[in-house]
């Protein structure tokens, strides 16, 4: 009996909880800030001192979720297609229209690139695609 209890109990702590985030949340400005909050992760970062000399004081992180991942069967599927499954000495695994540009992550957007010429794009990439 007592087991029952609390099944009913839990029960309706999860209907009244999903009924009341639908109706919080019918706002689509609200739905926005509590799905950022519900993505957001802090980090508590410790004071450290910059190359430059200039101290930064302790402070939380807020990480919100939406940095791209990225799929290492894919890239694997990727050097296996092209013959190179353990790896391409001097190249690396790049990908055609990046992921922060809209890119797909898929073999179809990758290529060997030289590392010099990684770079060199990854500069291009971080002024272009934010």
């Amino acid at each position: 009996m007592r087991k029952v209890l609390v099944i009913i109990f839990c029960l309706s702590l999860l209907v009244t909880g999903a009924t009341s985030f639908v109706d919080n949340n019918h706002d689509t400005s609200k739905n926005k800030k509590s799905i950022s909050t519900l993505l957001a992760k802090e980090v508590k970062v410790e004071g450290y001192y910059r190359k430059d000399g200039t101290y930064v004081r302790p402070h939380i992180k807020h990480y919100t979720g939406t940095t791209t991942k990225r799929s290492s069967s894919a890239r694997y599927k990727f050097m296996k297609q092209t013959g190179y499954s353990k790896g391409r000495p001097g190249y690396i695994v790049d990908h055609i229209i990046p992921l922060a540009c809209g890119g797909s992550d898929d073999p179809s957007n990758m290529q060997w690139q030289t590392k010099a010429e990684a770079k060199a794009k990854d500069k291009w990439e971080r002024k272009e695609c934010k």
